[in-house]
């Protein structure tokens, strides 16, 4: 319960109005005003936000975004060095210098949206915008939960579209053209990957399969060890 008490006016300062109440850890908080409305104003409105779970530390919504994001990249003990490698200077490149001096319980929807629009102009891809959006995300989702911030900004703003080119399919006449102009041996290779719906990877996939594997109707082909196209056995 939130409580308000007159401090007498001293030689030098006029009498103020102090609040005192207690943050949903127990630990004692204080805020002073000119006026007792003002205070009286202050005391009703924190009550409800306790109550209700809506409250926030005044100190920790003032801590600028830069010193929280730098905390959070010292956290991440999780990503592997590959991965840290990879989003580490996006953070630096793309966040820190536009948004480290913003306290992080000011920041707003329209601010996220002025900051992507700001990289965009810069000459920054739109995909290398939504992974920065992303980790903003993730940095913002993490003050949420601890109880920094009552809801994530990001959450309301939409990455950039990101424009794909469009799959052109051959046609079955350009795949007969296709295997006709192909070496014999690697013909049941070229009509696996075109009617299989497989393809060549790094990890296995249609390289791992014989043509020996596969039966006439079968919605499926059965993996074998890797053989060289010389040792194919010819499609009956």
């Amino acid at each position: 319960m939130a409580f308000v008490e007159k401090i007498p006016a001293g030689p030098r300062r006029p009498e103020r109005y102090r609040v005192r109440y207690r943050d949903p850890s127990g630990r004692h908080r204080s805020r002073t005003s000119r006026r007792r409305r003002d205070a009286e104003d202050f005391a009703r409105r924190v009550e409800i936000e306790i109550a209700d779970g809506r409250w926030r530390d005044p100190r920790a919504v003032r801590e600028p975004l830069g010193e929280r994001i730098e905390a959070w990249l010292a956290s991440r003990h999780d990503w592997r060095p590959a991965t840290r490698a990879s989003r580490e200077p996006i953070v630096r490149r793309h966040l820190l210098p536009y948004l480290a001096g913003i306290p992080i319980g000011a920041l707003r929807p329209e601010d996220v949206r002025a900051w992507m629009t700001r990289l965009l102009e810069a000459g920054v891809g739109r995909q290398a915008v939504a992974r920065a959006r992303q980790l903003l995300h993730a940095n913002l989702e993490e003050a949420v939960r601890d109880g920094v911030i009552p809801s994530n900004p990001v959450r309301y703003v939409r990455p950039p579209r990101i424009e794909r080119s469009e799959l052109r399919v051959p046609t079955p006449e350009e795949v007969e053209r296709l295997v006709e102009a192909t070496d014999p041996a690697w013909r049941p290779l070229v009509l696996l990957l075109a009617y299989g719906g497989l393809r060549i990877s790094a990890r296995p996939s249609a390289c791992s399969v014989g043509t020996s594997t596969c039966s006439p109707g079968a919605s499926t082909c059965a993996g074998r060890p890797w053989r060289s196209p010389a040792a194919w056995s010819s499609p009956t």
